[in-house]
């Protein structure tokens, strides 16, 4: 599959050779598999590869909506919101407000944003867009004895998710009229907390910081100690270079990957019983180039004394 894209003219006033050009959906279908591994940083550049030959091919816009859709979800897990309601909104545009998930991409990045009113407006749009399609279906499915239950329950559970949205968004929009949103009064520990927060709310030492200490070092991770900044709650911040792990990937651990997210899997279960040996992990989010894992933390003195308790030195 050919990754680049020719931009030579054949003779003067010619279209572009497109005859060269790797198949979008290839490429839609390949930074899918990438997203669903978490390889958001490999995801991306694929996505974004699928909407430039899209567009050199002239494809219809329909499939451009699904790329675009595509590339903005990908961008909103890396927490890259403005760039993911960008992507959102010309695909709104691009589908003629006929787009239900390019309208959820929208309203979700705009919630982000905290653009509430506007997030709100776009909801309603998306609940009256898919309204009008299950009354429509219906009446189709009277006249000609046609059953496709399936589209109309697809399209109820699109509304059931806008009704949702909706609700999260009203709830965040009423935290903000009122100067309460990520309050104490508001979040009375992060370690409770149901959503994933944004490793911005955390301030932590870096490479480049003075004070530079860190709890410990791997082949491709640094653990340091961060605090939230509204609970003042401290933690272990495990930090996981994605570029550290691509190159030990290559080199001599092809399941590095593998490990990675068992690690979040099994540690971020609620389900698990506490115990003494295994460590409890509260959070797990990553950006475009490393992966965050909120865990417990305790001071030397406080482990030393604890281990002491327990006749283990």
């Amino acid at each position: 599959m050919t990754a680049t894209i020719d931009n030579s003219n054949q003779g003067n006033g010619q279209k572009d050779d497109t005859t060269t050009l790797p198949d979008p959906n290839e490429l839609r279908l390949a930074a899918n598999g990438r997203f669903a591994a978490n390889a958001l940083d490999e995801a991306l550049p694929l996505y974004s590869l699928a909407i430039e030959v899209s567009q050199k091919r002239n494809d219809s816009a329909t499939d451009l909506v699904v790329h675009l859709c595509n590339r903005s979800a990908c961008l909103y897990k890396m927490e890259m919101y403005e760039e993911a309601c960008s992507d959102a909104t010309e695909a709104v545009a691009l589908s003629k407000y006929q787009n239900s998930k390019a309208f959820f991409r929208l309203a979700r990045a705009q919630c982000a944003l905290k653009q509430y009113s506007s997030a709100l407006q776009t909801i309603d749009m998306a609940t009256t867009f898919c309204n009008e399609q299950l009354k429509q279906q219906q009446q189709t499915t009277i006249t000609s004895n046609d059953n496709n239950d399936d589209t109309s329950q697809q399209l109820i559970l699109q509304i059931k998710e806008f009704d949702k949205l909706k609700a999260t968004t009203l709830r965040y929009q009423k935290q903000q009229s009122n100067n309460t949103e990520l309050s104490p009064q508001d979040i009375k520990s992060i370690k409770t907390e149901p959503r994933t927060p944004s490793i911005k709310e955390f301030t932590r030492q870096t490479k480049h910081s003075e004070a530079y200490n860190p709890l410990g070092e791997g082949n491709f991770s640094t653990v340091v100690v961060c605090t939230h900044k509204i609970t003042n709650e401290k933690f272990a911040l495990k930090i996981i270079e994605k570029e550290e792990c691509k190159k030990l990937a290559k080199r001599q651990h092809p399941n590095v990957y593998n490990e990675v997210a068992m690690e979040r899997r099994i540690l971020t279960q609620k389900r698990l019983p506490g115990h003494v040996n295994v460590i409890q992990a509260y959070h797990a989010m990553q950006g475009m180039f490393f992966f965050y894992y909120v865990y417990y933390f305790v001071l030397l003195w406080v482990l030393h004394k604890y281990l002491k308790l327990l006749f283990l030195i």
